[in-house]
């Protein structure tokens, strides 16, 4: 693991620096504290410190922990060297420190000690950035359809609802595109669910493919999928709804059981500006057209009238 060692003391620095190197450390070294600040500000930074109390310009290390939190950057553990055996000195000291110092030793006179210390810090580190990764997972999970990336039900109807309210504050137009995978339930039965998890992930990449990088895509549920579009008036709607159509039939998928065939209908709602609507009666009028595409025969763009 990579360590920042600030001291001032030469000596002491290069003392204890072979020994970190020792241990197995990739030491980084410096004299001051704009130094220190600058190394523990780097990409990648190192996740551990030991600070000299008596390094010099060390209050620019106070500007690290508003740093880190603004630009969220990963938790640097820092162990202070205060240089004062007096308890009550080193309470002063801690008292005036404003960095956010993890844990403190008096001096470099006791490896043992330290190596413990540092062992029990990179535990520290392990289950910050485990704790860090499931709440990363949690969120993703709560945002995003597992099988498609795409945005799932919840998050593109809360995204829907947002750029209906921009909409309306900046009197713009807005469009919305329900599609369905034609016979879906016919390649499930013929190929297997398994196969029909790949056409799903594929008929998802195909969307996001042929829409704007602006653009919203989720999967409403099963074989459903929603584009939310942004400033599309109703020609410009009905020809992305087409370019999808074709990205999605144009050619087979590949699966493990060989390719497949696969064709979409897609219904299209558009909103003008002079036209006030919710999200659930946006949907709703956009899931009409679908039907009107369904059983007209399939494979077909319809757009709400």
């Amino acid at each position: 693991m990579k360590i920042l060692l600030a001291e001032s003391n030469n000596n002491v620095r290069q003392k204890f620096e072979a020994l970190l190197v020792k241990w197995g450390f990739d030491v980084i070294s410096c004299t001051n504290g704009l130094q220190a600040l600058e190394i523990l500000q780097s990409n990648p930074a190192p996740r551990l410190a030991l600070i000299g109390w008596r390094t010099q310009n060390i209050d620019h290390i106070k500007q690290l922990e508003f740093t880190q939190k603004q630009q969220n950057k990963e938790y640097a553990f820092m162990i202070l060297v205060t240089g004062k055996e007096n308890v009550e000195d080193t309470r002063q000291i801690m008292s005036n420190i404003e960095f956010g110092v993890d844990d403190y030793i008096y001096d470099y006179s006791d490896p043992g000690d330290i190596f413990l210390r540092l062992q029990t810090a990179m535990r520290i580190i392990d289950l910050e950035d485990t704790i860090i990764k499931l709440r990363e997972d949690t969120k993703v999970h709560n945002t995003y359809d597992s099988l498609t990336g795409l945005l799932n039900r919840s998050a593109v109807l809360d995204s829907l609802q947002r750029e209906l309210a921009r909409a309306k504050r900046e009197k713009s137009s807005i469009s919305v595109i329900i599609l369905d995978v034609d016979n879906f339930n016919l390649i499930n039965e013929k190929h297997g669910d398994a196969v029909g998890d790949q056409v799903l992930a594929e008929i998802g990449k195909r969307i996001k493919a042929a829409v704007r990088r602006y653009d919203i895509i989720g999967r409403l549920s099963g074989e459903e999928f929603i584009a939310v579009l942004p400033g599309c008036n109703t020609p410009f709607v009905m020809d992305q709804a087409e370019r999808i159509r074709d990205h999605i039939s144009k050619s087979p998928i590949d699966t493990i059981d060989g390719k497949v065939q696969v064709t979409a209908s897609l219904g299209v709602a558009a909103r003008s500006e002079s036209i006030q609507i919710g999200a659930h009666s946006l949907i709703g009028v956009a899931y009409h057209a679908l039907k009107q595409a369904k059983s007209t025969g399939k494979n077909k763009v319809h757009l709400a009238l």
